[in-house]
């Protein structure tokens, strides 16, 4: 899906240039050398392009355009990398006066390219400049993206329910990933624990009937 992905003065990177091939790719590095920003930068570009190209974002209805993709493509990049005070320019290397951008190629998907300019170092909340060279495209074409991070995730589910009433300082990755497990169906438990299971409910039952029947009397 992601063929090529250039970063220039964004964060970490001066100028890197990224060649994805089909099936397994591995990044190899040190700890602070960027890694996870190359995953979470094609991440935060893929799940744009996937809910734009089908026509949905969250609860609303988007149409494909520029100023769309702009506005949703700002959102994603401030979720999963949490700037400082929610401002994009901060993801600009500071030691450069240069401008910031990301270059991404997916293939299959009509030579579709994206050239991203960021804002350097100012308050703006949003992308500056989106330019693409392809068609729209199709809803079949785009897979949503799943990253997956270092952490255990499992254990944090209850972080769902927090984030339907309130706005958490959390990596919208962990929280894409919890709602996507949601519609898993649980296995049916083991034969011995399906047992208990109905001796405990017998059990149960039992003491709710023997309650009633001594305030009956």
């Amino acid at each position: 899906m992601l063929k090529r992905l250039h970063l220039q003065n964004f964060t970490v990177f001066a100028d890197a240039d990224f060649e994805f091939g089909p099936g397994l790719n591995v990044l190899v590095g040190n700890n602070g050398t960027g890694k996870s920003h190359v995953l979470k930068v094609g991440y935060a570009m893929l799940e744009t392009l996937a809910n734009l190209s089908k026509g949905k974002v969250d609860a609303f209805e988007l149409d494909w355009s520029t100023q769309n993709f702009r506005t949703y493509l700002s959102e994603n990049l401030k979720g999963v990398f949490q700037p400082e005070r929610n401002e994009l320019g901060k993801l600009s290397r500071w030691e450069a006066q240069k401008v910031t951008s990301i270059i991404a190629e997916f293939s299959n998907i009509n030579q579709l390219q994206m050239s991203v300019v960021l804002p350097f170092q100012d308050s703006s909340l949003q992308v500056v400049q989106v330019q693409s060279i392809g068609n729209q495209p199709k809803p079949d074409e785009v897979e949503n993206p799943l990253f997956i991070p270092a952490k255990e995730v499992l254990t944090l589910a209850w972080i769902s329910r927090l984030d339907e009433r309130y706005k958490l300082p959390i990596d919208i990755t962990y929280l894409n990933l919890l709602s996507s497990l949601k519609p898993l169906a649980l296995k049916q438990p083991k034969k011995a624990a399906a047992e208990s299971l109905v001796k405990l409910e017998d059990l149960s039952t039992w003491h709710e009937l023997v309650y009633d029947k001594r305030k009956s009397c």
